[in-house]
């Protein structure tokens, strides 16, 4: 009896050994299992109402069924949950072979000398977010002194700890909890004040979908080498799994892969940033505005035409009276002050502190205006995806512009190859003209949906009613409007339409100026009681040819050894100069002229230059 005991725990210790298979033992026997331990890790592998899924699950699933395949072999998978990311990698660090860990690991040299790696599968990019409480900081001095009585919370046993222990070097009494998978981490950091944390790009980037209240350092970015599957150092399945990676298909298949489980948006961003690790706090940046442009987009064609009209100039007439009111209110205290500071000398250090407060809240609330208005420009990605030949120069005179520039497409059958484009210039600079230009953006963006605006001309008596009617109907008195410069370019046919109130088109052509005029009156401006209406031109470009739209601004600044204005002359010969250069040298010289001719004198006005090349 007692033998008996002993070989049935024999065969059940033996059959614990052989319950995942080598890969020389799965070819000969054309059948094996294999065993895959894994430790949460959202978007990478995670079992969630009962179904596992994520990028390393969905590889994991080709890889073998591109081996079974390939070698007419049947393999068994089974996952198996660790206890901790610590349990997990230490089990295949003294694992056998079959076994294979999966958790978004990141290649480290210490690890690949005690473990094996697959080739990587995406990049491995990690950035440090932080509570909403806590300020962006620029530098280590910053860093240190608003970040030495937070908290840290991470992962043990990962990278991210390892990253974090090296910021003790910096804050030596540095408070570190820990947490059990990395999505934890981005949840605490969002519940709690004063904490920051170390996250996989991806899911930074899906939390800030999500509407986490978390902010991204730009300091202490770590870029390892990638993300890849690890499995024990004495595994023979190096060879087959290497092929797999190797494969023609397999930059489809894993493109496929980061589509299907980050979308388009959070998968474009990953492999731009590998491919473009210079560019990558402003790619990055972009990125992260572009997501929340998009999402006011969806929220904002979920509303009717005229709830958006109207919610715009509520929007404007709200910020205004916020504006004036706060200017009532310091008008008041300096009364006040003014009153008191002949009887009573002693206020007089508190009565500047409360105006100084004062003029303080009123330029916070211009820069966020600022941010606004930013927000409703295009952005570069925006620019290079339906105009890459281009460059806009935008200089407001103030914190806010009443200069604004806009591009877009048709949504109209039949126009997929236009571009439309535009340049305009508000009455007046700062606040108010600020609010005409996200009017005046607004129905522009409006008439790029409507049937019957199909020309730029139609475009411009759009605008030209939009603004007349918000205004006029209100606001008898207020004769405000903008000039503006508005062109579309057919890319098959090279065909060039061009509208404009005030504002010419220049085409500059192997060294010549053409010059396409406008009408002359802007929008706004009536004749004997009505809105005249725009003219439409049609100009026939050729390959070579570059395009320029500008306020007066530029023109109209002083400066220069004689203290004149730059004038039009001036920008034609600088433009017959420039036109051949690439956009971006373009760019560089248009803005080198003009603070060079301004020199020390002040900036008259706002300034915005586009510059198209066909």
């Amino acid at each position: 009896m007692k033998r008996l005991l002993i070989l049935l725990l024999t065969m059940l210790f033996v059959k614990g050994l052989l319950a995942q298979d080598s890969w020389s033992s799965i070819v000969e026997r054309r059948k094996g299992k294999v065993v895959i331990n894994y430790y949460d890790s959202e978007n990478f592998i995670i079992k969630k109402k009962g179904k596992y899924e994520g990028i390393e699950y969905d590889l994991i699933l080709h890889l073998f069924d591109f081996l079974e395949r390939r070698y007419g072999v049947d393999i068994e998978i089974e996952f198996k949950r660790a206890s901790s990311f610590g349990n997990l990698y230490q089990h295949i660090m003294t694992g056998r072979a079959g076994e294979f860990g999966a958790c978004s690991f990141s290649f480290t040299r210490q690890r690949m000398k005690e473990v094996q790696f697959s080739p990587s599968y995406m990049p491995d990019l990690e950035v440090m977010v932080c509570s909403e409480d806590l300020p962006i900081v620029e530098d280590t001095n910053q860093f240190v002194k608003h970040f030495r009585n937070a908290t840290a919370y991470v992962v043990r046993n990962t990278t991210f700890e390892e990253d974090v222990q090296r910021i003790q070097y910096l804050i030596p009494g540095l408070k570190i909890k820990y947490v059990q998978t990395g999505i934890e981490v981005i949840e605490k950091i969002s519940h709690t004040p004063n904490s920051f944390g170390y996250s996989e790009l991806p899911n930074y980037i899906t939390a800030f979908q999500q509407g986490f209240k978390v902010k991204r350092q730009s300091m202490f970015k770590i870029e390892r080498l990638g993300h890849g599957l690890i499995y024990p150092q004495n595994t023979d399945w190096q060879d087959a799994i290497e092929t797999f990676f190797k494969d023609p298909g397999f930059p489809g298949v894993m493109n496929k892969i980061l589509k299907n489980r980050l979308g388009d948006d959070i998968k474009d961003l990953i492999l731009e940033l590998e491919d473009n690790l210079d560019n990558k706090e402003v790619n990055l940046l972009n990125k992260e505005l572009e997501f929340q442009r998009i999402e006011l987009e969806k929220r904002e064609l979920e509303a009717e035409r005229e709830r958006i009209v109207r919610n715009v100039f509520i929007g404007g007439v709200i910020f205004a009276l916020l504006v004036v009111s706060l200017l009532f209110y310091i008008n008041l205290v300096r009364r006040k002050t003014n009153r008191e500071l002949s009887s009573q000398k002693e206020e007089i250090s508190l009565q500047k502190h409360i105006i100084e407060q004062s003029n303080k809240n009123i330029l916070d609330s211009i820069n966020y205006a600022k941010l606004i208005q930013d927000s409703i420009l295009p952005s570069r990605d925006y620019f290079n995806e339906i105009l890459p030949e281009s460059f806009v120069y935008y200089s407001p005179k103030d914190i806010v512009s009443g200069d604004f520039y806009f591009i877009g497409k048709p949504s109209d059958p039949g126009s997929e190859n236009v571009t439309v484009f535009a340049v305009g210039d508000c009455t007046g600079h700062g606040v108010p003209g600020a609010l005409l230009s996200i009017i005046g953006k607004t129905f522009l963006q409006l008439g790029l949906s409507d049937q019957q605006v199909n020309s730029c001309a139609a475009a411009l008596n759009y605008l030209n009613i939009g603004l007349f009617n918000i205004l006029s109907s209100r606001f008898s008195t207020i004769r405000d409007g903008m000039d503006i410069a508005m062109g579309a370019i057919d890319r098959k046919t090279l065909m060039f339409e061009f509208s404009g109130g005030n504002r010419a088109a220049y085409i500059v052509r192997e060294g010549e100026v053409i010059t396409l005029k406008p009408d002359k009156f802007g929008i706004g401006e009536t004749r004997n009681g009505q809105l005249p209406l725009f003219n439409n031109h049609a100009f026939q470009l050729q390959k070579g040819d570059t395009i320029y739209l500008f306020s007066d601004g530029y023109g109209d600044q002083f400066g220069g050894p004689n203290e004149k204005k730059f004038k039009i002359s001036q920008m034609r010969k600088m433009f017959i100069e420039i036109h051949e250069l690439p956009m971006e040298k373009q760019s560089e010289i248009v803005q080198q002229r003009f603070e060079e001719w301004k020199g020390n004198q002040e900036q008259i006005d706002d300034v915005c230059l586009m510059g198209v090349k066909v």
